[in-house]
């Protein structure tokens, strides 16, 4: 059972664990472990994670920003488990929407807008020192695929 107030841990019976600052029984600053290995850290407003903070999954998976009920919105930076960066601003669901970065393991950058995590059709792309305009909708010529990445779950 959560304390009702003060600093305490809870446990729940499907095994999440809340560890914090508690208010009124709710988690307002703290962490939250899933069974399923997710970890979320920050400020909880009702038990629902809101303002800075983090979620990172078992895979490698990290996202670090801002929350709104839960879930990504605004600024922030997401780490995909094979190293790809995500930089710029984020829709719920972990998805750059407007102007981000995209940094492949190799060092590589895609910059510019993005949609619902895809790449608008024209991108700079800065790989070895050198900038080129790339077409992300030429499969061709495309770096590395589309910026979509994994659905937050809740």
């Amino acid at each position: 059972k959560a304390p009702e107030n003060g600093t305490g841990v809870a446990v729940k019976s499907d095994c999440q664990r809340s560890e914090g600052t508690f208010v009124a029984g709710q988690l307002q600053k703290g962490k939250i472990t899933y069974p399923d290995g997710r970890v979320r850290e920050g400020t909880f407003v009702g038990g629902t994670q809101a303002g800075k903070g983090t979620l990172s999954w078992a895979d490698g998976r990290r996202y670090e920003g801002h929350f709104v009920d839960g879930r990504s919105m605004g600024p922030g930076e997401f780490v995909a488990a094979d190293g790809t960066r995500y930089r710029g601003m984020f829709k719920p669901g972990v998805r750059l929407h407007g102007m981000g970065a995209r940094t492949s393991p190799d060092g590589s950058v895609l910059l510019g807008e993005f949609v619902d995590g895809k790449p608008s059709p024209k991108m700079v792309l800065v790989k070895g020192g050198k900038a080129e305009l790339v077409d992300t909708a030429d499969s061709a010529t495309a770096p590395g695929g589309t910026a979509t990445v994994e659905p937050v779950g809740r």
